[in-house]
């Protein structure tokens, strides 16, 4: 579970049985948007999320859509939140031969250009956004 930079929204993640992440308005408390993770996305409940500010444009100007991040079953993914429409876009994480299972997240500060991930074996894994 975690708080959007702004504190407007907060994300929520079930349990295995549950399967489901959900968005919600903090101001009213809806449901902003919700998707079924398992096993669409991934085979367990995700261990961790982590939200990263505003989505930037090609021209590194910010956006209105939000992004954050979830992980699990040794998979990373990116999320963008089109909070006028409630659509989520995902994308995988290629990490190529490199797995692990990441255990904890947070975006840098400021620019949140990087995602920093810490996993079960010890290892610190930085991930450069625009390039995953």
């Amino acid at each position: 579970m975690a708080f959007s930079h702004d504190d407007r929204l907060l994300l929520s993640t079930g349990n295995t049985l549950d399967g489901k992440m959900f968005i919600w308005n903090m101001s009213n408390g809806h449901i902003v948007a919700q998707m079924p993770l398992i096993p669409s996305v991934f085979p367990e409940a995700p261990r961790c999320v982590a939200w990263g500010g505003m989505v930037k444009d090609v021209k590194l100007r910010l956006t209105t859509n939000y992004q954050f991040a979830v992980s699990g079953a040794k998979k990373m993914t990116i999320w963008q939140l089109v909070p006028a429409t409630g659509q989520l876009l995902s994308e995988i994480i290629t990490t190529g031969t490199f797995v692990r299972d990441y255990i904890c997240m947070t975006f840098s500060k400021n620019s949140e250009d990087y995602l920093i991930a810490g996993t079960a074996s010890g290892d610190l894994v930085g991930f450069h956004v625009k390039s995953k």
